[in-house]
């Protein structure tokens, strides 16, 4: 049978609840015609276990033959790739010469349409280069063995992993255009997707081995159902000051009978600050807006209809931070500093996340997205929106 050819190079059970897709062949996987068997798909199982992601006898059987001849851990693995409900493939079933994406790229700096649309670039620095035509077959055999298969979760191991996959299964570009913007965050289905570091590139940089197992936690949780959901959110953006008081009412509420935080966040803009949120619980929140912004022009007006609406709004917010509940910030010293200078003094400023995390995790990043990515189910919502050139940028690094 052809690499080229659906289920050629498979590993593991044919109808998985994850399916694991890597980039290219290595020098064992050349020998063995599979994916994951040379030093980056041994530690690659290492952190299968070390996430917990069906552990048990068949995984030990496993580990005992971690460090014997390739082909009898090929054996062992495959047995308890099965029973796991786990498939293994790549985006090419090849190796490229000296082990480098760049082989498979033309001289010329153009993409070619498959399935309709213009392929972006495979490798990207330290500039762009284009894949060429006779290894578009691989991207078709991929949709064909992910189609076949059908995953819950299909999980994108390196940035050319999450390129092969965003042009087999036709994710929308704009939302996986960088593997780093949307590293750890789950992308509707069918099939649903997450991408995270390759395992080569831990053994490059041990520090994203934590990041990485990280990940495979949640891969494995989220591959559980093909069932796709965001958390629930009720934010209130555009209040009046009414509604300002009946949500500050109604958290006192909540915070007397569940003993919560006040989470805290401003944004800033042109030197000043724009609005100042908070939220009480997971989905509880409320945006106090005091500048509009028209268009991406320098051109602020006040969101309140009358000077004496915006003191109004301003004493509300004071009365909020100068509350005794204690308060939960990101990077709280950025926010703290802007809001003292504004007048707004802030009582019980207990907790910081960024700093909570970095307690914790010192090796890992500790930005507002970064957590985000780990912690919780949102989209990465960074790409949401372009930040303007007079935008003040919250560094949380």
């Amino acid at each position: 049978m052809s690499p080229s050819e659906p289920f050629a190079a498979w590993c593991g059970s044919r109808k998985p609840r994850i399916l694991f897709v890597g980039e290219a062949w290595g020098q064992s996987e050349e020998l063995l015609q599979a994916p994951f068997i040379g030093h980056s798909g041994k530690e690659f199982f290492r952190m299968l276990g070390d996430a917990r992601i069906a552990p048990g006898p068949d995984y030990d059987a496993v580990k005992r033959v971690l460090y014997a001849n390739d082909s009898l851990f090929l054996t062992k693995r495959e047995e308890w790739l099965r029973g796991a409900g786990i498939a293994l493939t790549n985006v090419f079933n090849l190796r490229p010469a000296d082990n480098k994406l760049d082989a498979l790229c033309g001289p010329t700096g153009k993409g070619l349409v498959f399935a309709g649309r213009v392929l972006p670039p495979l490798v990207r620095s330290p500039r762009h280069l284009y894949v060429r035509e006779e290894f578009c077959g691989h991207l078709a055999r991929l949709r064909d063995e992910v189609t076949a298969a059908s995953p819950n979760l299909v999980v994108a191991l390196g940035a050319a992993s999450l390129w092969g996959l965003t042009a087999a299964l036709r994710l929308p570009q704009d939302q996986a255009a960088t593997h780093s913007a949307v590293r750890g965050t789950v992308m509707p289905g069918p099939p649903k997707l997450i991408t995270t570091f390759h395992p080569a590139y831990v053994l490059r940089q041990w520090s994203a081995r934590s990041v990485t197992v990280a990940d495979l936690i949640k891969a494995w949780r989220e591959s559980a159902t093909p069932a796709f959901a965001r958390p629930s959110r009720h934010v209130l953006i555009s209040p009046e000051l009414d509604d300002i008081c009946e949500w500050w009412n109604h958290a006192q509420a909540t915070l007397r009978q569940r003993g919560l935080h006040v989470s805290c966040d401003i944004e800033t803009k042109g030197g000043q600050i724009t609005s100042v949120g908070f939220a009480v619980g997971r989905a509880n929140g409320l945006v106090v807006p005091f500048v509009e912004v028209a268009g991406d022009a320098p051109l602020y007006r006040s969101y309140w209809r009358t000077a004496a609406d915006e003191l109004a709004a301003r004493h509300l917010v004071r009365v909020i931070l100068a509350s005794p509940w204690p308060k939960l910030f990101q990077n709280g010293l950025y926010d703290i500093q802007w809001l003292l200078r504004d007048g707004f003094a802030v009582r019980n400023a207990a907790d910081d996340t960024m700093l909570l995390h970095h307690a914790i995790h010192p090796e890992m990043r500790k930005g507002l997205g970064f957590l985000g990515s780990l912690y919780t189910n949102e989209p990465s919502w960074k790409l949401m929106r372009k930040r303007g050139k007079d935008e003040e940028a919250k560094t949380d690094e």
